[in-house]
């Protein structure tokens, strides 16, 4: 078997689907050392691609082409593969061969328009068409985002596999407390969600959530890209007790995820949720949105709100701030959960689609 895994996404700003594409990577790797089986893997980068922090041992790394982003992968990286399966992990691929695989994570451009702009939809939704026909199957990370892809005509389907992503990454890095201290954060006393500002997030809920009086010695501490400005220009005021800490290395999420009251995610649509399944993985309680896939990946381990309800988003903040036995509860549930959340898992499905799509004439 031989396996070119697209990595474009290697010369790109971490997004949580780069997040995605490197563990299975990583997983992959291990699972390949451990097998006597013959096969060949290699990571494909555009010439100059600088990658750090990607320890391989039986996937090796290779510069293919001259060029970079769209052209490199629709054109170099096709030209390349000589008969080997074309796996991409983070929604499009090379569009035209058959011998591939994609992992599509969801279909925002048609569920959360507001959240790009026309222009990557359109180029999101013309590559969707042809992939989605053409390769030999599709991965997604949830039973939400499967139904969506058929819905959406994406794809049919039983061509369609849930690989549903691992969480089991956060617990790698030893938690490094500095983001805490530094930033005037009460350990026990905030919830903690991501700083996005895109409308589908649905962060300016939780503003107006912890409003309510029973929350004024809780903190909202958001981490992640977006600043206050940005919301602000969008007509959204954080309240007084927000605290924006920026981007953040994995061993200080780590350390914001263990010592939260509670992580949040309100969004309105999500094809997995990677943060709120992070901190039930480390024993934290999550209260998710009943929207999108974050109740199907939670079950009955996270407390669960309305994406429209910002008082009930209070009142199960003002429950876990108020009951130490329900954030033990919440937590050891969320604990449970979690422990079939892996990478390890991911990567070995991911193997057998491969496998699969390279038996084909």
């Amino acid at each position: 078997m031989k396996i070119v895994i697209n990595g474009k996404f290697l010369g790109h700003r971490p997004t949580a689907v780069h997040t995605v594409a490197r563990e299975i990577i990583l997983a992959m790797d291990q699972l390949l050392a451990a097998s006597t089986a013959p096969s060949e893997v290699i990571v494909a980068i555009p010439r100059g691609t600088v990658v750090e922090d990607l320890p391989l041992s039986r996937i090796s790394l290779r510069e293919i082409g001259k060029g970079n982003g769209l052209w490199w992968e629709q054109v170099e990286l096709p030209r390349a593969l000589d008969g080997a399966v074309v796996l991409s992990l983070c929604n499009l691929g090379p569009a035209l061969p058959r011998r591939a695989v994609t992992m599509i994570h969801d279909l925002q451009v048609y569920t959360a328009p507001g959240s790009s702009s026309r222009a990557f939809q359109l180029r999101y939704k013309t590559l969707f068409h042809f992939i989605g026909r053409r390769h030999a199957k599709i991965l997604t990370v949830s039973q939400f985002s499967r139904d969506e892809i058929v819905t959406h005509k994406v794809a049919a389907a039983d061509r369609i596999e849930v690989v549903y992503n691992g969480v089991d990454h956060i617990s790698r890095a030893a938690p490094d407390v500095s983001v805490i201290e530094n930033n005037g954060i009460v350990p026990g006393r905030y919830v903690l969600a991501l700083a996005n500002a895109k409308p589908h997030k649905n962060i300016p809920l939780l503003f107006e959530a912890m409003k309510d009086p029973r929350l004024a010695g809780v903190q909202l501490v958001l981490f992640g890209a977006s600043t206050s400005e940005q919301f602000q220009a969008q007509g959204h005021t954080p309240p007084p007790s927000t605290i924006f800490v920026g981007r953040v290395e994995e061993a200080q999420v780590r350390a914001l995820m263990e010592q939260a009251l509670c992580v949040a995610m309100p969004s309105t649509t999500e094809g997995f949720g990677l943060p709120p399944f992070e901190a039930m993985h480390l024993g934290t309680p999550a209260i998710v949105s009943s929207a999108g896939a974050l109740m199907e990946i939670a079950g009955d381990a996270a407390l669960l709100a309305d994406p429209s309800d910002a008082a009930a988003w209070a009142d199960n903040i003002a429950a876990l701030a108020g009951s130490v036995s329900l954030r033990d509860d919440v937590g050891a549930r969320g604990r449970d959960r979690m422990a079939s959340f892996t990478w390890k898992n991911a990567a070995r499905q991911t193997l057998d689609a491969c496998r699969a799509a390279f038996s084909m004439a």
